[in-house]
């Protein structure tokens, strides 16, 4: 008697762990659709923000990644720099209209890769993609610049199996007050290594003097979100979405790799070449964070 009752109990608690997870979710669209339109600086990278001014949010599966040298402008003044293309077989949008050329695919444009002499120009901020890997985008105006991809923590979210991560490898938190929050990070290899050129890159986001402690799970407080959980996330956002933003979101274009391009004087940005790929600005912004608290 005793043992059916405890497996009878058993459905009962994962309905309201369920529950929990999509009042939470809902919690953190009803904030999100808040933070659309915010001017105020500290809300420029939440997750509200950054859809407020995505042209297009979209689910992909990187199919292509190539590079290319951009073309030097008749005055000199623009120099010949790596630029990468990333290809993405596209599996559900959830914002936006998709290239008429060809609905099922899309390449973004963004300024860094590698230089013919073997060098890697990385510009902070800007994400690396490999093939194989899924990701969830937030993408503005891809045909104009070499930025498409929008900057900040909540731009970006990998996807792998049935879970949802940062940019840098972090576990997808919802917190009690219904704000995401980085997780715990997880050492997936895919997420830290990729093929730049002819070169395997790892990329060090592991500082082990300002990693917290590792715990078995997150804190009481906040729930861990599913991929699954993530994308009625982002459908829920779309229902809440303003006419006004609506009306203001342009159609995104398609690039190709062998479209003629000069880096404008507003669309340089500092970057470095490398022989490695440093910390993501995410994460060392969220070490220093860390730091602070401590």
């Amino acid at each position: 008697m005793l043992s059916g009752a405890l497996v009878a109990l058993h459905p009962l608690a994962v309905a309201q762990e369920r529950s929990k997870v999509e009042q939470a979710v809902a919690s953190v669209a009803r904030a999100a659709a808040d933070e659309a339109g915010c001017k105020n600086h500290r809300c420029g990278a939440s997750l509200g923000a950054q859809f407020d001014h995505a042209d297009l949010v979209f689910e992909g599966l990187v199919s292509r990644v190539e590079s290319r040298l951009s073309d030097a402008s008749a005055d000199g003044k623009a120099p010949r720099l790596p630029v990468t293309f990333v290809t993405f077989e596209i599996l559900e949008v959830f914002w936006g209209m998709v290239p008429m050329r060809d609905p099922g695919r899309i390449t973004i444009r963004l300024l860094g890769g590698p230089a013919p002499d073997g060098r890697v120009l990385e510009v902070s901020g800007s994400p690396l993609f490999g093939v194989g890997q899924r990701d969830i985008l937030m993408v503005r105006q891809n045909y104009r610049g070499v930025g498409s991809v929008l900057h900040g923590a909540n731009r970006r979210f990998r996807v792998r199996g049935d879970d949802v991560f940062y940019e840098s490898g972090r576990e997808v938190l919802v917190s009690s007050d219904g704000q995401l929050t980085p997780g715990l990070l997880r050492d997936v290899p895919e997420f830290h290594e990729m093929r730049i050129g002819g070169n395997l890159i790892k990329r060090v986001v592991r500082d082990t003097k300002a990693e917290p402690p590792v715990a078995d799970g997150p804190p009481h407080d906040h729930l861990k979100l599913q991929a699954d959980d993530f994308r009625v996330l982002l459908r829920q956002l779309v229902q809440r979405a303003s006419p006004s933003k609506y009306r203001a979101t342009k159609h995104v274009r398609d690039v190709s790799r062998a479209d003629r391009f000069i880096l404008a004087s507003r669309l340089r940005q500092p970057g470095r070449f490398l022989g490695g790929v440093p910390m993501p600005h995410d994460e060392r912004m969220e070490r220093d964070a860390e730091q602070k608290r401590r």
